[in-house]
């Protein structure tokens, strides 16, 4: 029954609503509400809802109490469902409980509607897999196994040599693929060695179709190699971003400590649109018109920030002007703002038409926005909702514009006084780079001090997100793990004589020693390729067409490679041929089969 006393409506729904329709919500938070509303006063239990899902969550000094404590909460939640004919899956119900020391022996036994409510050791809540101890293991584990199954189904599309380019492939990754891997880490993230170690495990199943390489390559030269950052190291800057903006947990940079309210995060309340307001601009106004003017600008110079203002009355006579130093961490969009910001606040009591021309069409651009949340394009909006007296124009820059030259100056002027006028509050921008510059701070400490691919930190000291190597060929050359006799010893104890005789089979000798591949040298190397690195000959522009050099040489040592092997476990591929043929003789009968059955 839907009841309004405003406009006396009263009337009894009986009927369904068709599924997706903006009524079933509306009907179920009216349904919801009336349960959170009687268990709120209850003080054994707390009451959490999402959509449809219920938690009920309780403590207790001994296991055994749970029974008597949950029953009253049980019961309410059994007379609400009852009322308004609802039915409980009893296959999604079920319960656990997270000791604090050794694990309870007494199970408690809890019911609704006369059914007993199954005990599980991990429970699935939003997408989370809770597990008594809090490892999180089990979660990682299920994780673990769906980022298996998504990377077989790419791989129908990627192989060692041939498929989609790797970019595209750490596109999907790095969009997609991370995000659900790291899903609820806010939550489930902790600093230790095993849950690292479970996360650098995942990261490696898409890491390997990226770079395409041999298994026995280490992690670290996969996160060098893509360009992407160890999870773990992900993970940690998510929780602290996520501690600093719900939990007010502080921040050190550097010999600052900062906490939620020294950052402009914007209001996480959005107003509704027929509540928020856009403020227009025209980039058609004369600069030179006989009419109370001002001209903004801002600036930033040796990593100071300036903001700067000039207004001439109607006679083209200087009014005004003020130059400001913005604490050092403003960007120029800000300084642009303030400066605006200011003008306003000085023009205020003024009701002739008034114009300020500025040159940054980004601060016009965020005024004329509904999504722009900064905290000073708010403030101008504002002031500027019910003052249609102001009128905001853009001018193009040092083009010789008294004015906007003029302010321009200001601007620069402020940027080298010592003192700050206003300080300015760390935007959204700067939130977000300095993680990220966080992140490549803690990579590169681990690639520095790490014992694995000490070949590969000789080649790229240095890491970085915007390398994809992605060649089956050439990263072979760039991991030290390919077909090279050096490394067949290394790992299977094979012979390590170049098939030449002349040397020792390493990379240095195939690339600049051996007589066997002198034609394709050649080919595609300068005269004076000995006197560069591999880095470098990978970047020529002729070695880049298709990197033939390095797709040639690692076609012919894989023709060696197989060739020499074929000779060693002759009895055994010739057995594998065999189990090979005997496996399409299968396949062709039981197609046979299927034939003459269903004809």
């Amino acid at each position: 029954k839907i009841v309004d006393h405003d406009f006396d409506i009263s009337f009894f729904y009986d009927r369904g609503v068709p599924q997706g329709s903006s009524l079933e919500p509306v009907l179920w938070l009216l349904i919801a509400e009336r349960l959170i509303r009687t268990l709120t006063p209850v003080q054994e239990a707390k009451l959490i809802m999402f959509a449809d899902d219920i938690l009920l969550l309780s403590r207790g000094s001994a296991s055994y109490l749970f029974s008597e404590k949950l029953r009253h909460s049980l019961s309410i939640i059994e007379k609400w469902a009852q009322r308004y004919a609802l039915s409980i899956n009893m296959d999604k119900t079920n319960f656990i409980m997270f000791p604090f020391g050794k694990t309870p022996t007494h199970i408690p036994r809890l019911k609704i509607f006369g059914k007993t409510i199954r005990y599980s050791r991990t429970i699935k809540y939003l997408g989370l897999y809770f597990d008594e101890k809090l490892t999180w293991q089990y979660h990682l584990s299920l994780i673990k196994d769906k980022t298996q199954n998504l990377q077989s189904k790419l791989t129908r599309y990627t192989r060692a040599t041939w498929g989609i380019k790797p970019q595209i492939i750490k596109e999907i990754y790095t969009k997609a693929i991370e995000s659900y891997i790291l899903y609820g880490s806010e939550i489930w993230y902790t600093d230790l060695v095993k849950l690292n170690l479970k996360l650098n495990q995942i990261q490696r199943i898409p890491l390997s179709t990226i770079v395409k390489n041999y298994r026995t390559v280490s992690t670290e030269a996969l996160n060098i190699l893509s360009g992407c950052p160890p999870l773990d190291i992900v993970a940690k800057a998510k929780k602290e971003k996520f501690g600093l903006i719900f939990r007010n947990e502080a921040l050190m940079v550097q010999d600052l400590t900062l906490y939620r309210e020294d950052f402009d995060l914007g209001n996480r309340d959005l107003a509704p649109p027929w509540v928020a307001c856009v403020i227009p601009w025209t980039m058609d106004m004369d600069p030179g018109i006989e009419e109370y003017k001002i001209f903004t600008d801002g600036s930033k110079w040796n990593e100071q920030v300036g903001s700067g203002a000039i207004c001439y009355d109607s006679n083209g006579q200087e009014e005004w002007s003020f130059s400001l130093r913005l604490s050092n961490n403003a960007s120029v969009f800000i300084a642009e703002a303030i400066a605006i910001l200011e003008s306003i606040k000085r023009i205020l009591h003024i009701n002739r038409i008034c114009y300020i021309f500025t040159d940054s069409r980004s601060v016009l651009m965020a005024l004329a926005s509904y999504c722009d949340q900064t905290s000073i394009i708010e403030e101008i909006k504002l002031i500027l909702k019910d003052k249609r007296n102001i009128v905001l124009c853009w001018v193009k820059a040092h083009v010789g514009i008294s004015g906007n030259e003029i302010a321009d100056s200001l601007a620069k002027e402020a940027t080298r006084r010592e003192t700050i006028d206003i300080n300015i509050k760390f935007s959204k921008r700067w939130f977000k780079n300095h993680f990220q510059r966080v992140i490549k701070e803690r990579w590169q400490q681990r690639w520095e001090f790490s014992l694995k691919a000490r070949y590969t930190y000789g080649l790229m000291p240095q890491v970085s997100t915007k390398r994809c190597f992605g060649d089956f060929y050439i990263n072979q050359f760039l991991t030290g793990h390919g077909v090279f006799p050096i490394y067949q010893m290394r790992f299977f104890g094979k012979n390590d004589i170049c098939h030449c005789g002349r040397d020792q089979g390493t990379i240095t000798h195939y690339l600049y020693g051996c007589p066997t591949f002198n034609q394709i040298r050649q080919g595609y190397f300068p005269s004076n390729f000995v006197n560069l690195g591999l880095l470098e000959l990978i970047s020529l522009p002729k070695v880049k067409l298709g990197q033939g050099f390095f797709s040639g040489l690692g076609c012919v040592l894989w023709g060696n490679f197989c060739f020499r092997n074929v000779l060693i476990d002759l009895p055994f591929c010739l057995f594998s041929c065999l189990n090979l043929l005997f496996y399409l003789f299968l396949c062709l009968y039981f197609w046979l089969l299927r034939l003459l059955l269903d004809g």
